[in-house]
């Protein structure tokens, strides 16, 4: 089979879309990568970089106007043009949409990786009623857009079936499965970080319970402060929460109203400091709200079981988290708002510290099966697709 062209488009290119396009350039006559941020990845020199405008996340505002500039961007751009095979990533949310239309209209076959599904995932914050017609003229453009995709690939069975209810029955074939993996580059061994440990000798003495990444809409991190505040009086342990987002200002208020000593605010962390925290860590904080359970899946989820950590679930009972905290035993699920159950769960795991060291133990273990060796399955199933 000729080689093929296969161009890539995301517009927030983590390590997830790092380790994927240095995979793809390997097998395919060569990958296109157009991305807001690729600089700040490590991409593979043969790979050829598109760059537009960054996703902001500071505020709805500008992440709908960074999405809507990087989707005309993208829908413009000629890079597409001499491109064989399209891979739409759901962020920006509209890039599977529009450039889905634009692919069908120029008969390219193309593939949808479903990180997050819209616009269910914007009913979830409830910036849209799904009453309303846009919301029924999104739904409407999925059913034609994703019926028309070579293929999809989502990251869990709950996902899955979510993104099946756009589909007639005899295509449920063409939705694969894929978990994440996580960030090898996170995981540093002492030697690595000597020099640059910068929370080796913090919190001493404790436990720590460690919060990372986005304070996001959809991510229920009030309850964790509220069981912050029902441990306050509790020596041998400590929350930090790293990370920046839009609950960030209330959640900090929060903490200055209970007058918390034990919960400690950081700002997005480099590498390096990432790499520290997760170290000193032994619990960490995934958290989705109410109806975000088949629309998403934290990747923080995978980094963590990849440094080790006892994994502290806040989600609904039915979820994609949910199921991997239970089937590899690697800590514990509390639903949202239940503050009591985070605290007996800790109190006991502070008790006991082999049952902590069980969990991290089996978290260790688990990572193993959710490393960068994932990108294998996205490689053969588009080249099984287009074959």
């Amino acid at each position: 089979m000729e080689a093929k062209k296969i161009l890539v488009i995301n517009q927030f290119s983590g390590f997830l879309c790092r380790d994927l396009v240095n995979a793809f350039q390997n097998d395919f006559g060569s990958t296109v990568l157009m991305s807001g941020n690729a600089e700040t990845q490590t991409i593979h020199p043969r790979v050829d970089i598109w760059k537009g405008i960054p996703y902001n996340r500071k505020s709805i505002l500008t992440r709908f106007f960074t999405w809507i500039v990087f989707t005309f961007q993208a829908l413009f751009s000629s890079r597409s043009k001499s491109s064989d095979i399209w891979v739409l990533v759901s962020n920006p949310p509209f890039i599977p949409i529009f450039m889905g239309f634009k692919a069908i209209r120029k008969k390219k076959p193309y593939f949808l990786i479903i990180y997050d599904l819209y616009p269910e995932a914007l009913k979830q914050i409830q910036f849209i009623s799904e009453k309303s017609f846009f919301f029924k003229l999104w739904q409407k453009w999925n059913r034609t857009v994703f019926s028309k995709a070579s293929g999809i690939i989502t990251l869990s069975g709950s996902m899955k079936k979510a993104i099946e209810t756009y589909l007639p029955n005899s295509e449920y074939d063409k939705v694969l499965v894929v978990p994440n993996w996580f960030d090898a580059s996170t995981q540093k061994t002492d030697e690595e970080l000597k020099g640059t440990e910068r929370y080796q000798d913090q919190w001493m003495g404790k436990r720590v319970v460690l919060y990372s990444g986005n304070f996001g809409m959809t991510h229920d991190l009030e309850t964790l402060v509220e069981i912050a505040n029902h441990l306050k009086e509790e020596k041998n342990i400590q929350f930090v929460m790293a990370g920046e987002g839009a609950k960030k200002e209330k959640l900090v208020q929060m903490a200055q109203n209970y007058s918390l000593p034990n919960l400690e605010f950081l700002p997005f962390q480099s590498l390096p400091d990432f790499s520290s925290l997760l170290k000193r860590a032994d619990i960490a904080v995934v958290s989705l709200g109410p109806g975000a359970e088949s629309i998403s899946v934290p990747s923080k989820t995978y980094n963590s079981m990849g440094a080790g950590l006892c994994i502290l679930g806040i989600s609904p009972g039915d979820s994609a988290l949910n199921e991997i905290i239970e089937d590899f035993k690697v800590g514990y699920n509390i639903l949202p708002g239940k503050v009591q159950d985070g605290v007996d769960f800790l109190k006991s795991i502070l008790t006991d510290t082999r049952i902590l060291d069980q969990f991290k133990s089996a978290s260790l273990k688990a990572s193993t099966q959710f490393t960068h060796k994932n990108t294998e399955l996205y490689r053969d199933f588009i080249l099984k697709q287009i074959s």
